[in-house]
Parts: C-alpha cells; sequence; structure tokens
C-alpha cells in the first residue's frame, strides 16, 4: 500500500514539473541587443531579459500582444533606444515594466492593456507613456524627464502614480477624455505644466510637491478634481483654474510663488485649511470666480487675495496675517457696472469661443443683482489691522472703493462706475484653528 502512495507522489511531481516545463516553453524570450524596424508584431509571451537592448528605426513599430515582462534590475538594465516616429505598442497585454530606460521615442502606449511600471525612466520622448482606451495602469518610483509629456491618461483609462518624478517637461501629466489619475508623493519640478486636467477627466492629487513650475496643475473646464495635502513653491503660478472649472483645494501649502492659486472666469469650489506664506498674490480671482474660502492661513503675502472682473468669492474664518494688502479689489470689481451696464456680451462671447458645456449654467448666474459688497466677515486679522478697524473706515491693508476713484471703461462712453467695498466686520478675536 505504502509503494503505491509514493508512486503515485512520484507520478504527481513527474506531471507538475512536465507542465510546468511547458509553460515556461511557451514565453519567448528576448535577450542581447535587437535592431527593430518596420511594424514587428510578437504574438504570444514574452520575457524580455536584463541588460537587453532594443533599438527602434526611424518610424518603427513594436507591437506586442499577450504577457509580457521586461525584467531589467537595477544594475542591468533594459534600455529601449527610439528614433522619429518610433514607437512601442501594447494592445489586450498584461505587461510588467521593471528597470527598464526608454529615450528618443514616440513613446510607449497602451491600449485595452494592464500595465504595472516600476523604475523607468523616461527621457527625451514626445510623449512618454501614454495610457488610452480602457487601460489601467501602476506607476511606481519612475522618472519622466526632458519628454514632451510625460504620461499622457485618455480614453476611460486610469493610472496610480507613487513616489515618480517629473522633470523637466512640456506637461508633466496630461489627463483628457474621462482619463483618471491619482498622483500620490510625487515630485512635480521645472515643467511648463505640472499636471494639465482637461475638461471631463478626473484628477486626485495627493501629498506631492509642485516646485519652479510655470503652472503647477492646470486646470481648465473640470468639475470634481482634487487637490489635497501637497506643497507649492516657487512656482510662477501654483494652481490655475479657468473656464468654468469646480475644483476642491485643502489642506496644501503654498509658499515663495508669484501667484499660488490663479482663478479664471467663472470658477468655483472649495478653499479650505491651506497655509498661504510669502507670495506674491495667494490668490487672484478674475471673472465672476467665486470659490468657499476658509479655514486658511495668508500670512507674509504681497496680496492675499485679489478679487476683479466681479468676482465675489465667500472668504469667512481666515487668518489674514501681517501682508501688505488682505484683500485687493481690481479696477474692473463693480457691482455698479454690473447692474448698470453688465458684462454679459463679453462674457457669452468668450462662453462661446471656449464651447463651453457650463454655459447653461453661467447664463443663468448672470439674472442676480449684484450688492457691491465683498464678504470678509468673521476673520481673524493681525493686531495692526484690527487696531485700523477700531479708527478708521479706510484701512490701509484692504484695498477697495475707498483707495479707488468712480472709473470709466473703454468702450462704454464716459459714464463713471464705483468700486466696491469689502465687508470685513464684525471680525474674529481669536486665530482660526487650520485643520491639516
Amino acid at each position: 500500500m505504502m509503494k503505491n502512495k509514493v508512486k503515485v507522489l512520484f507520478l504527481l511531481k513527474i506531471l507538475i514539473l512536465l507542465i510546468l516545463s511547458n509553460s515556461y516553453a511557451k514565453e519567448n524570450v528576448i535577450s542581447g541587443e535587437k535592431n527593430y524596424s518596420g511594424n514587428v508584431e510578437l504574438k504570444g509571451d514574452y520575457l524580455i531579459k536584463q541588460g537587453t537592448k532594443i533599438n527602434l528605426q526611424p518610424g518603427s513599430v513594436l507591437l506586442f500582444t499577450g504577457k509580457v515582462r521586461f525584467s531589467g534590475t537595477v544594475k542591468n538594465k533594459i534600455i529601449i533606444k527610439g528614433a522619429k516616429d518610433s514607437l512601442v505598442r501594447f494592445v489586450q497585454s498584461d505587461a510588467e515594466l521593471q528597470n527598464v530606460d526608454i529615450f528618443g521615442l514616440e513613446g510607449i502606449e497602451f491600449i485595452e492593456s494592464k500595465a504595472f511600471i516600476e523604475n523607468l525612466q523616461f527621457k527625451d520622448n514626445k510623449v512618454g507613456l501614454k495610457i488610452v482606451r480602457n487601460s489601467q495602469a501602476f506607476v511606481k518610483s519612475t522618472i519622466f524627464t526632458g519628454n514632451e509629456i510625460g504620461l499622457a491618461v485618455e480614453l476611460k483609462s486610469n493610472c496610480k502614480i507613487e513616489d515618480s518624478k517629473f522633470d523637466k517637461n512640456e506637461a508633466g501629466i496630461v489627463l483628457g477624455q474621462q482619463g483618471l489619475c491619482e498622483v500620490f508623493r510625487s515630485l512635480l519640478n521645472n515643467n511648463k505644466v505640472g499636471v494639465f486636467i482637461n475638461r471631463d477627466s478626473l484628477a486626485n492629487i495627493m501629498g506631492s510637491k509642485f516646485t519652479e513650475n510655470v503652472k503647477g496643475i492646470d486646470v481648465y473646464q473640470n468639475i470634481g478634481s482634487k487637490i489635497t495635502a501637497n506643497t507649492f513653491t516657487k512656482n510662477k503660478t501654483g494652481i490655475f483654474g479657468e473656464a468654468f472649472s469646480q475644483i476642491d483645494i485643502e489642506k496644501n501649502d503654498f509658499i515663495e510663488n508669484e501667484t499660488a492659486i490663479d482663478f479664471l472666469q467663472v470658477v468655483t469650489g472649495k478653499i479650505r485649511n491651506n497655509i498661504f506664506k510669502n507670495n506674491n498674490t495667494a490668490i487672484l480671482l478674475e471673472k465672476k470666480s467665486a470659490p468657499d474660502i476658509r479655514n486658511n492661513t495668508f500670512e507674509g503675502n504681497e496680496t492675499g487675495i485679489i478679487c476683479n472682473f466681479s468676482s465675489y468669492p465667500v472668504i469667512t474664518k481666515n487668518n489674514f496675517l501681517n501682508n501688505r494688502f488682505h484683500i485687493k479689489l481690481g479696477e474692473f470689481q463693480s457691482a455698479d457696472f454690473e447692474n448698470r451696464t453688465g458684462s454679459l456680451t463679453i462674457q457669452l462671447k468668450e462662453v462661446v469661443e471656449k464651447q463651453s458645456r457650463r454655459s447653461g449654467q453661467f447664463t443663468e448666474k448672470q439674472k442676480k443683482v449684484y450688492s457691491g459688497e465683498v464678504f470678509a466677515k468673521n476673520n481673524y486679522w493681525d493686531e495692526n489691522t484690527v487696531k485700523e478697524f477700531k479708527t478708521k473706515e479706510n484701512v490701509s491693508t484692504i484695498y477697495d472703493g475707498f483707495d479707488l476713484k468712480e472709473v470709466t471703461y473703454e468702450g462704454y462712453g464716459d459714464q463713471k462706475y464705483a468700486i466696491d467695498k469689502v465687508i470685513y466686520k464684525p471680525y474674529l478675536t481669536t486665530p482660526v484653528k487650520i485643520n491639516k
């Protein structure tokens, strides 16, 4: 009886070994140095071994369909070197890429595929990595540098990024056409645009650092993206929102930026629990932009908040400390103009030009009557400002209709219009707690 059991176990082991050997035999192996030109399709399962070098000639397309593993190591990476219009494409693939350097390509593209990407470097490509058409990707510890676009996520695809770096790209990350992207603990440095969020795409950006970008984050006609617990330092513009966008910006630090947040044309959302310190302008609002601004600290900025072109935010429960101007109104911040003449014609022209999907909502907003007041009640102010509150009507750290005389507007005749005033009373006597 015992001999029969031993015999059965032995036969099972042989069967398992045969199955494993057949499965490995089906995996094609690429190693050494390979040159590809034209359209090359590699079907089935592939293993690209460590140390492999792949050269693509101009206009070449290397297509994988199947399960693919690029198994480089830290000491022995895989190299993919491209030329003009060369492309590596994965279609309906399950791909794993580790320790690969990719440069000089049109890009790496995933279509209806799954990708795990770790310790890669994309350098000097047109579009380093493109995730499109219902693909899913996880990108970890990867560097994108000197690309026209580092990473693009489009056409109902989603991508999660962790611990990665985007440096000196025209655009680090571009989202569009219902692309979904989550960015965690990453560095976006010295790009023209760190992240571009377009229309019906969606982003969740958390715990990352944006430094010395022209624009850290650029949001266009987008609703629902969230920017949480990041640091923005020495950017020309930290976050730029435009054309009917709605953005939630919470628990971030904005330090030494030229403009920390810039909203242009009917941009709304929540700006909560942020620190704005030593910026030239902390928040710039123009053309009927009206976010909810509360539980923030504005300290040591040239200007805390600028409102212009009929922008009426809610500014409440913030700390305003030692800014040259806490709140400043521009020469086009005039309810008097809106109520007597109105900018509806100008705004609707811009809506048509931008082809905004929210134009109906915008039109509804024009029916309101403007009060001529910018709401800034129940905030905490520094000691010198509070002293002026008690003795002056025209406070030196608030620039509004007390400082600007009535203005005339080009194209609207000789009529004079009054500038709005900031309403700051009642005010708080104890600082607001910032929840970070």
